[in-house]
This record gives structure tokens, C-alpha cells and sequence, in this order.
């Protein structure tokens, strides 16, 4: 299984009077854009951490005394590091010299006089870095269609990657409790972990005053504080932390649930087929396996809601420019219309109505575990690649393999427990405290 991704800010700065304040500030502000800050005085320590940190995406904010010791250990070089910014307040650096430096490296930002400013610009590249690396695909081991066996109930093994749909539609059947006590419990664990944290704090005590089950939408788009808790465990397939916000699974599916029969009765027909678009930048690798998955006839599924849009104008803004070793990628999404009668075990709706932005976007959210299968992959030019995919309804029986997932799926709260543990991979045993923050 792959590593999961966390995004940590570096702050490389020694710690003189002049720059207290404004590390501070930044300190302040940066910990709601990443998962976490490291802050070090050397860059001695900051190299050996971003040494160690191989499966997380860096941005290094570093002070103008630290510059040229963080090149002098081509920092710079570690495919982790993703952005290099330089912090002068004091207006101490030399302009040609900084330009020597961003000739060496193209993650060399500008240099940020404003700690305002600078919080601005990592924020925007930690984003930018976030729509990179957000879809989650995972591929269904042995699913190809010429090798396919329905016989999967007594042959587990051979489809372990099955483990994470199936927990979470078993999350969604377990006997309802109190979405109160557990929305409490959840909230606890998150004042525990930030009890020093006074910003954190406030974003919790607002989140248990207002958060009710119709605004699990809102809370979800707020590219925020919970968006990351949330999109971080489901990153990382954190079993125990995901089950500690099921309250807020079940209400984002029960908001989608609702504006999908909406959406089929205001805007389609039965039958017909509508296409949704998705931008994102991509590394060569991963176009490289989806490639790989297309040969195979493989089918994938998300590990999360996979936001989508009905304009391809919007997406292609979203899809970004290529870079070094990083693609832009459209996808194109068909999904047939379903009678709306019919409840969608994984609804796909328009949200603008329940999300923070509004409908500027025309966003079309995708339920987490839905099925795709690729159809097409091709180059439209130097700059961008379109992978045509089709939305896979699990009910459908003429999918061998969704069909070979509705058999685990029947089975009774009991088995699934004994066999959610069989498939599980073995590698992914890390403690609560470490999957959720």
C-alpha cells in the first residue's frame, strides 16, 4: 500500500529577538494550512528531518541568515521539499543573489518582506500541492475482467483492496447511536490533542455550537480546520479516527442522498448519460499507473468524496500547468441517470446550494468508495492529458466485480467484522494518535 501524504511547514530560523514576533505569527497562521509545523534552529536539524520525513509533502520557510546553509546542504534536492520561502523583514537580502538561487531551484518562491503576505503564498501552494494528490484512487487487485472470479467470499485473499469500500459501508449500516454523544466524544479527542492550541480551540468550541446534521456539506467545503481532520484519516485510512466522526459520514450521505433525487428529478431524464469534469496536477508516476490500470481493465475507487464540476472550463483551471515531473490531467466522468425512485447506494449531486462557495463552481461531489472504470486515456497536448472514466453503479449486474462486491456486502454485521480484519493489509497498524492529527 502506498504511504499516506501529510503536508508540514518547516521553519528554519534561529531564535533571535528581531524575528520572535513575526515566527510567531506566522506559527499562528500556518498550523491551519498543514498537518503540522516542525521549527528548527539549525539547518543541520532541518535536514535531518526532511531526510526522515520521505512520504511528506515540505514547504520550508527559512530566514535570510539560514539561507545559503540550506542550499550548501542541497536541501533543495529532496523530492519531498516542495517550496522554499524566504522570510526578510528587514529587507537584508541580496536581490542577485536570490536570483542565483532560484536558477538552482525551481522551488525557490520570493522573497516575503510581509509575514501576511508570505502566510498568503504558502497557502496557495499548499492548495495547489492538496489538488495534486486529493484523489485517492485505489485499484481492485486482480478485478481485470478476463481473470475475474465471483467467488470471492471464499477467496479473500485475492482481494484485499476491497478492505476500505467495504469499511466503510459497514460504518453505514452499524445500529444508529446518538450522533450527539458521538459528535461530543469526537469533539473531546480534538480539544484534547490542540489543548495548547488557542486557534484551534476557538474553531472547536464554534464547530460544537453550530454544527448540525444539515450542515455536514458546508463543513466539509470549508477548506479548514475539520476538512483536513476529515480528509486526512480517509488519506491515511485511519479505521478508528474515521470511526470517530461516523456521525459526519452518515450526514454528508444522508445531504447527498437528498440533493441527488433532487438533482434527477429537476435536471435529467432516466436513462441518459451526463458528464462531469475534474482538473487536478498529477506526478508522471501516478499517470504512469493509471495507464497501467486502463491496459488491465481494472476498476478503481475513491478513498474520498471526489469533487467534481459540470463546467470543463472550471476544471481546467483546477488541472493547472505541468511542471518538472508533474502533469495536468481532465478527467471525464459519464454517469448514466438512475430512476429516482431507486435509492443510490453511492449518490452523486450538485452541492452548490449546501457548500460554502456557493454554485460559482457548479459542483458535482461524488460519495466516498464510488467505483470508476477507465476508459480512454489520451494526450491532448504537451500541457494536459484527459482520462475518460465511467461512474460504476454498484448494483449494476453486469459488473463481475461490483457483483463480487455486493456478495461481501450481504453479509451479516458478524461476518463482515471477520472479514474486514482477513483483508485488511497488515501494514497499515499505526496508534489513533498518529493517523488522525
Amino acid at each position: 500500500m502506498k504511504p499516506s501524504i501529510d503536508f508540514v511547514t518547516v521553519i528554519a530560523a534561529r531564535p533571535t529577538e528581531s524575528y520572535t514576533g513575526e515566527i510567531k505569527k506566522i506559527k499562528e497562521e500556518v498550523w491551519q494550512i498543514t498537518d503540522h509545523i516542525e521549527e528548527y534552529a539549525s539547518v543541520d536539524e532541518c535536514e535531518s528531518f526532511v531526510r526522515s520525513a520521505r512520504y511528506k509533502y515540505i514547504f520550508i520557510i527559512v530566514t535570510v541568515d539560514l539561507i545559503n546553509d540550506l542550499f550548501s546542504l542541497n536541501i533543495h534536492q529532496f523530492r519531498q521539499v516542495q517550496s522554499i520561502f524566504l522570510f526578510d523583514p528587514y529587507k537584508n537580502s541580496n536581490p542577485l543573489h536570490i536570483n542565483d538561487l532560484r536558477k538552482l531551484s525551481y522551488k525557490m518562491q520570493e522573497v516575503y518582506i510581509s509575514s501576511s503576505d508570505l502566510i498568503r503564498r504558502v497557502e496557495k501552494c499548499v492548495h495547489e500541492c492538496a489538488n495534486k494528490s486529493d484523489i485517492l484512487l485505489s485499484s481492485l487487485a486482480g478485478c481485470s475482467s478476463d481473470t475475474m472470479t465471483t467467488n470471492v467470499v471464499n477467496n479473500i485473499a485475492d482481494f484485499a483492496e476491497l478492505w476500505f469500500p467495504l469499511y466503510i459501508d459497514f460504518l453505514f449500516e452499524l445500529p444508529m447511536v446518538d450522533s450527539k454523544e458521538e459528535k461530543l466524544r469526537f469533539i473531546e479527542q480534538c480539544r484534547r490533542h490542540f489543548a495548547q492550541n488557542s486557534g484551534a480551540l476557538q474553531l472547536i468550541a464554534e464547530f460544537e455550537e453550530h454544527y448540525g446534521p444539515h450542515g455536514a456539506l458546508y463543513y466539509y467545503t470549508c477548506d479548514g480546520f475539520f476538512y483536513r481532520i476529515v480528509n486526512r484519516a480517509l488519506r491515511r485510512q485511519a479505521i478508528e479516527c474515521i470511526r470517530d466522526f461516523r456521525f459526519f459520514l452518515l450526514d454528508i450521505r444522508n445531504q447527498l442522498q437528498l440533493a441527488h433525487e433532487k438533482f434527477l428529478h429537476n435536471d435529467t431524464k432516466v436513462g441518459m448519460s451526463k458528464t462531469f469534469f475534474r482538473g487536478q496536477l498529477m506526478s508522471d508516476a501516478e499517470l504512469e499507473e493509471l495507464q497501467k490500470k486502463h491496459r488491465e481493465g481494472t476498476l478503481i475507487t475513491t478513498n474520498s468524496y471526489l469533487s467534481t464540476s459540470e463546467c470543463v472550463e472550471t476544471a481546467r483551471i483546477f488541472a493547472g500547468k505541468p511542471t518538472n515531473g508533474i502533469v495536468s490531467i481532465l478527467f471525464e466522468i459519464t454517469a448514466e441517470i438512475k430512476d429516482p425512485q431507486i435509492k443510490q447506494r453511492k449518490p452523486f449531486a450538485r452541492i452548490g446550494h449546501l457548500s460554502t462557495f456557493g454554485d460559482v463552481e457548479r459542483e458535482v461531489l461524488f460519495s466516498i468508495g464510488s467505483f470508476f472504470k477507465i476508459d480512454q486515456i489520451d494526450e491532448e497536448s504537451s500541457s494536459c492529458w484527459i482520462v475518460k472514466m465511467t461512474f460504476v453503479d454498484e448494483d449494476d449486474q453486469n459488473q463481475i466485480v461490483t457483483s463480487d462486491f455486493r456478495i461481501l456486502r450481504t453479509c451479516s454485521l458478524e461476518m463482515k467484522v471477520i472479514k474486514r480484519a482477513s483483508m485488511r493489509p497488515s501494514n497499515n497498524r499505526s496508534t489513533r494518535q498518529n493517523l488522525v492529527f
